[in-house]
């Protein structure tokens, strides 16, 4: 087989598009979650499909640092560092659903076991919590080279029914020279399961000149069961900084403009970037900006992000980010405001703890109501020496609905009065309120899927579990 050119259609590769798509975005999941990794870019061609990645898979690589494309945000992400030491992350926990004090854990929804039988190899295995016992949902096996550099990705699914790991994903990456962050090219492949073989479904190229800096990079994927090729051509100003990044679309060898990015720049510090796309008549017309303030160190401050509207014709902002840091200069909050076009606003706070140096004791995500943040959901990390972010939360009682499924009411077994909320299996809040005993929920209005509810009466905190048809 030969990966080193665009797609050619098959059956297969339209049998499994929808699938393989969601293997990608775990594997870059992975990816992002890993520091060495974490510093790594995809070109600003994949930006206009960003829309179609799985919201989870979105938000875990926000919150990593990595957004698809070039942005100094992924220096302020915090992450966990697993360098040689004393602390060595063995595992995290995350909770989801508190009291409105936000002092109790109610329902545990995820765990990752960290586990290194080689120097050279990382097994991350994730786990989901189905009420009373922790069902295994999939493993990722993380190998790298002698410079600790990751250099393949092997993830595999938990078949319940063979009671094994079957092939889900692969990924390898050809860092550049002795880079530990640049790379010339990586692959991804999905398995097959009828040809039992991998499939190549997605592919990046870089160029890079003498200073090693990066002037061409090609991407081509799969994209709902059309070949993409896609290609980026960057251009730095006197000051060695990257001012301009042209994107075009490839078509039997033409290359036809689909979209730019010109950026501005203080001390070799971003400060502004501004997308331009196809408007559709042959030209380029601005779409987006985004604006950058630092800290007194040089770490990200501000990010503001703006649409161009038509209705104003001028710049109108869709969100704010504002990061805080602690005496040693690492990340302890993030604050994020997102503004709608009818003058709303929803507003989320992540606070982030340290146990030491750059590896995270907790982190906790709140949601704003009325006039206050509330806590949504905690996240535990464990390491190997013995040492625990937090003693084991608790454990609450398994609530009973009906009928369950159901497409719209649905009882719950509660005695008493209970303030309870919904989260969906991203573990997302999605709905919240007060329940009377004997009366039904209504959640006809959410999608079909699998959703956790958490209760909490004066004397005692529920959770189960509810599908939605």
């Amino acid at each position: 087989m030969d990966y080193s050119g665009t797609f050619v259609p098959s059956d297969n590769i339209n049998i499994y598009t929808t699938e393989v798509m969601k293997n990608i975005l775990a594997l870059i999941w992975v990816f992002a979650t890993v520091p060495v990794f974490a510093q790594k870019t995809l070109s600003p061609s994949l930006e206009p499909y960003k829309a179609t990645l799985d919201q989870t898979v979105t938000k875990a690589l926000q919150r990593a640092g990595f957004d698809l494309i070039a942005s100094p945000v992924a220096d302020a992400a915090p992450v966990v560092q697993n360098r040689s030491g004393q602390l060595q992350l063995d595992s995290t926990k995350s909770f989801f659903g508190y009291d409105f004090v936000g002092t109790d854990d109610t329902i545990q929804l995820f765990r990752t076991i960290y586990q290194y039988p080689q120097p050279t190899l990382e097994i991350h295995t994730e786990y989901q919590y189905e009420i009373d016992a922790w069902q295994t949902v999939s493993r990722s096996n993380i190998f790298k080279d002698n410079q600790d550099r990751i250099v393949e990705v092997l993830s595999e699914a938990f078949d319940p029914v063979l009671g094994d790991f079957v092939n889900d994903s692969r990924a390898v990456v050809f860092p550049h020279e002795d880079s530990p962050v640049l790379f010339d090219s990586f692959h991804v492949y999905g398995w097959d399961s009828l040809a039992m073989d991998w499939l190549l479904v997605f592919y990046g190229t870089n160029k890079f000149d003498a200073q090693d800096r990066l002037i061409e990079s090609i991407s081509s994927f799969d994209y709902f069961g059309q070949p993409l090729l896609l290609k980026d051509v960057y251009s730095y100003d006197a000051n060695g900084d990257n001012t301009l990044a042209e994107s075009f679309a490839l078509f039997s060898g033409i290359e036809i403009p689909s979209g730019k990015r010109e950026m501005e720049y203080q001390n070799h510090l971003l400060t502004q970037e501004i997308a331009f796309s196809d408007d559709g008549m042959g030209g380029l017309s601005a779409q987006s900006k985004t604006t950058y303030t630092y800290t007194s160190f040089d770490k990200v401050e501000q990010v503001n992000a703006f649409l161009w509207s038509l209705d104003i014709n001028d710049w109108a902002q869709t969100q704010g980010d504002t990061y805080g840091y602690d005496n040693a200069q690492r990340v302890n909050s993030k604050e994020t405001v997102i503004y709608s076009q009818d003058g709303s606003e929803e507003r989320n706070l992540s606070k982030y703890d340290y146990v030491e140096d750059e590896k995270l004791k907790s982190e906790a995500n709140y949601y704003w109501s009325v006039s206050d943040f509330f806590l949504s959901d905690r996240k535990f990390y464990y390491y190997s020496n013995g040492t625990l972010s937090e003693e084991e939360p608790h454990v609450v009682t398994p609530l009973a609905l009906s009928p369950n499924p159901t497409s719209g009411l649905a009882l719950l077994n509660l005695e008493e009065p209970a303030l309870f909320q919904i989260y969906n299996s991203q573990g997302e809040l999605v709905h919240s309120g007060a329940y009377q005993p004997n009366h039904h929920l209504n959640v006809s209005d959410l999608p079909s899927g699998m959703y956790f509810i958490t209760a909490r009466s004066e004397h005692e905190q529920f959770a189960g579990r509810l599908v939605k048809e």
